[in-house]
Formats: C-alpha cells, sequence, structure tokens
C-alpha cells in the first residue's frame, strides 16, 4: 500500500483555501461569510468542512485509536482540558485553534484561545499568519493522549 503524508499545517491549508474559495458562490446566495457579518449558514458550512477536511483527515491517521473527535470550529468551550483539538507550535497546548479570520486575504490569519493552567479560555485571542503557523493535533481520549504532526493524505 502506498501512502502520502503530510503535516496537519498542509490539511489546516487545505481548510483555508475551501473556504477561500467558497466565498464568491455562497456570496451569491446571501450567505454572508466575512467575520462579524456572517452567521449560521456560514457557521454550518465551515464547520463541516473543518470536521471533514481536518478532523476526517486526522481520525483516518489514528482510526480505531479511540481518541475524541476534534473540538468544533469557531465554537468556544467552556474547558479544553479533556478535550482533542489543534494547537500552534509556536504557541503551545494551553492555546487551541478556535478558527480562521482575515487580515490581507479571506482566512489569513489562524485564531488561537489562551487558556489557564486548568484548561478554561481567559477570553484573551491570539492570531498568528497562517502560512507560518505550525499546527499539531492533541488528541486525547479517556487513558491516553497523543500529539501528532504528520498525517495520511492518501492512501492507494
Amino acid at each position: 500500500m502506498d501512502r502520502r503524508f503530510g503535516s496537519v499545517s498542509d490539511v489546516v491549508l487545505v481548510f483555508g483555501d475551501c473556504l477561500r474559495v467558497l466565498t464568491p458562490y455562497v456570496s451569491r446566495v446571501g450567505i454572508e461569510w466575512d467575520d462579524g457579518k456572517n452567521y449560521d449558514d456560514w457557521d454550518a458550512i465551515a464547520q463541516t468542512l473543518y470536521a471533514t477536511v481536518v478532523g476526517g483527515t486526522i481520525a483516518y491517521t489514528v482510526e480505531g485509536e479511540g481518541f475524541g473527535k476534534l473540538t468544533p470550529y469557531g465554537m468556544i468551550m467552556p474547558d479544553y482540558s479533556n478535550k482533542s483539538l489543534l494547537f500552534s507550535m509556536q504557541s503551545g497546548r494551553n492555546a487551541p485553534f478556535l478558527k480562521l479570520a482575515g487580515s490581507e486575504l479571506p482566512f489569513d490569519t489562524a485564531v488561537f484561545l489562551e487558556l489557564t493552567s486548568e484548561g478554561s479560555p481567559t477570553g484573551h485571542k491570539l492570531r498568528s499568519p497562517l502560512r507560518n503557523t505550525e499546527f499539531a493535533a492533541l488528541l486525547r481520549s479517556t487513558d491516553e493522549e497523543r500529539e501528532i504532526v504528520n498525517v495520511i493524505i492518501s492512501e492507494k
């Protein structure tokens, strides 16, 4: 079997590209996607893409190992202490990935939440240029946790 590997960062970049490509099409049917203007329709699209493109790729890589799904895209959880999540290698585990936002281009910036030592959000957000961010996944189950940086992109 021939496997092609990539990084979690590669998969998040693909996710950002997917969001960016969709924007003119969803705009045609009146779905707002820009920060501060978006609402439930765009949130549902973005969450589904994230769960499929990012979450699905990571889940396939660790298939059958019993880890929890990644925290939902764009949703702030009250407690991250036992959740599977993405984080930036630069900021560390105490800053889980929340969403992509725009700076110069749509979805070119990764947004992370700052956490307390107990795993609760402080209310402060960190921003990082997407292309300069090294992502890792912290996967948790009831009895184990594991960090992954590389994922299976395709298998033939």
